[in-house]
């Protein structure tokens, strides 16, 4: 979503042909169902049916109800390039804050592993030592 938002912000202007910038950033988002979904569904019924980039985005099913929200608000006030850019900062920050917590996750099994490790190896340590028969040396 991020990447179809943000090329779709580069490529689209307020007048004039702007089914081949919707295509480019259908292709370029790396999501082969809204890829298709855009190719097949979206563009062929704003063709064919005069509908609206975002009517027919919505029907498709392809996006969340927020980017088709953000994505209407945008071309009912006729700045849909200023919303996709929007929509796709929003979907940037949403992905740090996911990765991050991720990482923060990965981080804490990894310290809870560890430190039940150590403390295994404390314990069989100390059982050796005191099971262990003594050494004929120690005499």
């Amino acid at each position: 979503m991020e990447i179809f938002s943000r090329v779709l912000y580069a490529l689209y202007s307020t007048s004039g042909e702007n089914i081949a910038a919707i295509r480019i950033a259908a292709e370029s988002c790396r999501n082969r169902y809204i890829e298709r979904q855009i190719k097949d569904y979206v563009i062929p019924r704003m063709l064919r049916d005069g509908k609206s980039f975002v009517e027919c985005l919505s029907r498709a099913n392809c996006f969340t109800l927020t980017a088709v929200r953000r994505l209407k608000s945008g071309e009912e006030s006729g700045t849909l390039r200023e919303s996709a850019l929007q929509l796709a900062n929003y979907y940037e920050a949403e992905t740090k804050h996911k990765m991050k917590r991720l990482t923060d996750i990965a981080n804490l099994a990894v310290s809870i592993i560890i430190t039940i490790m150590i403390l295994v190896l404390t314990l069989v340590s100390s059982e050796i030592g005191f099971v262990s028969p003594p050494s004929p040396l120690s005499r």
